[in-house]
C-alpha cells in the first residue's frame, strides 16, 4: 500500500466507526424497547449474533490470507525468474557481439 493511501484508509475507518456508533445505538435501543416486556435479554442475542458474524468474517479472512500470501510469493518468484531470464539473454547477446 502506498504511504499516501494509508491516511485515506485510516480516515475511512474513522468515518465508518462514527457512523457505526449512530446505527448501533439506534439498533440496540429499538431491540431493547421492543423486547423489554416479553424478552429483556434480546439485546444480548443481538450482541452475540454480531460477535459471531465478526468471528466468521475474521476466520474467513485469516484462512484466505494464507492463500493470498502464497499467491504473492509465487508472483514474486515469477518476476524474479523473468528478470533472471532477461539477464541471461542480455549476457548471451553481449557474448555474441564480442565474438
Amino acid at each position: 500500500m502506498a504511504k499516501d493511501e494509508t491516511a485515506k484508509l485510516y480516515a475511512s475507518i474513522g468515518i465508518m466507526y462514527c457512523i457505526e456508533n449512530f446505527i448501533s445505538i439506534y439498533a440496540y435501543r429499538s431491540v431493547y424497547n421492543a423486547g423489554l416486556e416479553s424478552f429483556p435479554g434480546a439485546y444480548l442475542l443481538l450482541s452475540a449474533s454480531l460477535f459471531l458474524t465478526a468471528g466468521i468474517i475474521c476466520s474467513g479472512l485469516m484462512t484466505q490470507k494464507k492463500y493470498f500470501d502464497r499467491k504473492a510469493a509465487d508472483e514474486a518468484r515469477e518476476v524474479e525468474k523473468g528478470k533472471n531470464d532477461e539477464t541471461t539473454e542480455m549476457e548471451t547477446l553481449e557474448d555474441e557481439k564480442k565474438a
